[in-house]
C-alpha cells in the first residue's frame, strides 16, 4: 500500500479510484508494488492514506534519509564551462547557498459552505503573474514555507500553515527547524524576496553566521530615501542628494567605500547662483544598517549572481503543482494536507536521487515521468 501511495504521487494521479483503474491495465506497476494480480479497493486505499496521516513523522524519517543520500551524491556533480573544458569545476556542496519561499496551494473543500468542510484553511493572497494590475488574487487553502538549496534546486525542509500566515515571520522558525533535522546543514548566504525584509530577519540570519541576500522593500518615505540617508538600492545620498558610488569593501573590517560619482554632482551654493560641485567619499558600517547596507551590498555583482539562483525555489513549486500532486488534490484538514506536502517533497527528493544514481544529472530537476 506504501509503495501504491508513492506511485499517486510519482505519476500525479490526483483520484484513488484513477490509480486503481490504472492499476488494472499495467501489471508491471502491480509487481513493482508487491500486488500480483491483488488489487486494493478504494475504501481500503482510502483507510490506508486516513491512517498514515496520524504517521506523518514516518514519512518525515525517510525524506530525512534521502536528503542525507543526496547530500552524499552531489559532490559528485561537475560543472562544465563549455563543452570542451578538460578540467571541469567541482559544484559547491549540498545546502552551501539557501533560499527561502512560500507557495499558497488551495484545500479540496467549498469555503462558501456552511460549516466549511476544511476548519483549518484561511483565505490567503495568492500572487501570480497571471494575476492583473491592480487586483488581489484571493484562494482558501495552505502556505507552504520552504527550505531549498538554490544551486542544485533540491528541497531542504518545509512546513505548512494556514494560508493567512505572514511570509516573514515564517523565516527564523523554517530556518531553525530545518538545522534542528538537518545538523549538517551549515549555509553561507540565504536568498529572500522582498516578502521577508525586515530588520529582524536580517539580524537573525547574520547572527547565525550567514550572509542575507534579501531583497529590499521600496523606501516609504516620500523622499524616495530609506531612513532619509539611503537610495532605494542602499546608496548613501552626498551633500546634492545624489545616490553615491559603491567602490569596494574592506575585507578585513567589512565597511563599504563609497564615493560621489565621477566628476561630482551638481550642488547649489547658499547665497549664489553659482554651481559647486561636491567630491566627497564616505565609508559605511553594515553594522550601522544591516538592513539596508547589508554584509554584502545589494548593487554589488556578488550580490546579484547570487539572487539570481532565487529562482531555482520557484522551479520547484512549479514541479510540486504540476508533477508532484500538491495542487489539484483531495486532501483536506492539516493533518492530511501536511502529508500531501511531505508526499509531494519526498518523492521529488526521491526522483532527483534516482537520477544521480544513474549519472543523469542533466536531467536533476526533470520530475515528469511516464510508465508504459
Amino acid at each position: 500500500m506504501w509503495r501504491l501511495y508513492l506511485v499517486k504521487f510519482l505519476l500525479n494521479i490526483r483520484y484513488n479510484n484513477a490509480l486503481l483503474e490504472y492499476l488494472h491495465g499495467n501489471q508491471e506497476v502491480r509487481e513493482l508494488c508487491g500486488l500480483g494480480d491483488h488489487i486494493p479497493s478504494e475504501s481500503a486505499l482510502s483507510r490506508f492514506v486516513s491512517r498514515l496521516a496520524n504517521h506523518t513523522d514516518i514519512v518525515e524519517d525517510c525524506l530525512l534519509k534521502v536528503t542525507d543520500q543526496l547530500r552524499n551524491l552531489v559532490p559528485t556533480l561537475k560543472h562544465h564551462k563549455d563543452k570542451q573544458d578538460q578540467q571541469p569545476t567541482p559544484l559547491p556542496p549540498l545546502g552551501a547557498v539557501v533560499a527561502i519561499d512560500s507557495t499558497l496551494f488551495e484545500t479540496y473543500a467549498n469555503p462558501n459552505r456552511n460549516p466549511v468542510s476544511d476548519p483549518d484553511a484561511r483565505w490567503g493572497v495568492k500572487h501570480s503573474s497571471r494575476t492583473k494590475e491592480g487586483k488581489t488574487e484571493w484562494a482558501f487553502g495552505y502556505k507552504m514555507h520552504m527550505l531549498s538549496d538554490a544551486t542544485h534546486g533540491i528541497p531542504l525542509g518545509f512546513t505548512i500553515t494556514p494560508a493567512n500566515e505572514n511570509d516573514s515571520t515564517q523565516l527564523p522558525k523554517v530556518l531553525k527547524e530545518v538545522q534542528n533535522r538537518l545538523p549538517w546543514l551549515k549555509p553561507g548566504a540565504l536568498l529572500a524576496d522582498r516578502g521577508y525584509d525586515s530588520l529582524a530577519n536580517h539580524k537573525f540570519v547574520y547572527g547565525l553566521g550567514i550572509i542575507p541576500v534579501i531583497h529590499m522593500r521600496k523606501p516609504t518615505a516620500a523622499d524616495g530615501l530609506h531612513d532619509g540617508l539611503y537610495a532605494e538600492l542602499g546608496h548613501p545620498v552626498c551633500m546634492g542628494m545624489e545616490p553615491m558610488e559603491y567602490v569596494r569593501t574592506n575585507p578585513n573590517s567589512g565597511t563599504h567605500l563609497f564615493r560621489c560619482k565621477v566628476g561630482g554632482c551638481p550642488l547649489k551654493g547658499q547665497g549664489t547662483k553659482a554651481i559647486t560641485h561636491c567630491d566627497s567619499e564616505t565609508w559605511e558600517s553594515p553594522d550601522t544598517n544591516l538592513r539596508v547596507l547589508g554584509p554584502l551590498p545589494r548593487f554589488s555583482t556578488a550580490w546579484k549572481r547570487l539572487y539570481a539562483q532565487r529562482m531555482s525555489i520557484e522551479r520547484i513549486f512549479r514541479s510540486f503543482k504540476h508533477s508532484r500532486g500538491l495542487q489539484g488534490h483531495c486532501a483536506r484538514g492539516l493533518r492530511k494536507i501536511t502529508l500531501q506536502g511531505t508526499m509531494s517533497v519526498l518523492t521529488y527528493q526521491a526522483t532527483a536521487l534516482t537520477r544521480l544514481k544513474a549519472k543523469d544529472s542533466d536531467r536533476l530537476r526533470r520530475m515528469s515521468i511516464k510508465m508504459h
